[in-house]
């Protein structure tokens, strides 16, 4: 576990395979039910699991914000707030790239 604190290739796999899963599974599951939009006036279930998503995704655009210093925060933070982890994901594969691109020794002289 302690691989995954610091930016790695292991880390950039796993996260970006968990995007493609999210992407895989909205995929099958749209194709399969179709898009109702009538569903979140039928069930509280879903208004409530619809306005937690909104919340995790406006606490997470916050945490970008905040913590993060390089100039892709802000577009993404924008992109997290509309689509979820389906922008934070990605953000942070990039931000793991580029920590890693930096991080690379420079070659002998």
């Amino acid at each position: 576990m302690e691989k995954l604190r610091q930016p790695s290739l292991l880390r950039i796999q796993i996260l970006g395979g968990l995007w493609v899963l999210m992407l895989l599974v909205l995929l099958f599951s749209l194709l399969q039910t179709g898009v109702d939009v009538n569903i979140l006036l039928a069930s509280h279930f879903v208004r409530m699991t619809y306005l937690n998503a909104l919340v995790l995704s406006a606490l997470m655009a916050a945490y970008i914000v905040i913590q993060h210093n390089n100039w892709l925060r802000f577009p993404f933070a924008a992109l997290t707030l509309f689509f979820g982890a389906f922008a934070l994901l990605p953000y942070l594969v990039i931000r793991d790239l580029m920590h890693l691109r930096d991080q690379k020794p420079a070659p002998p002289r």
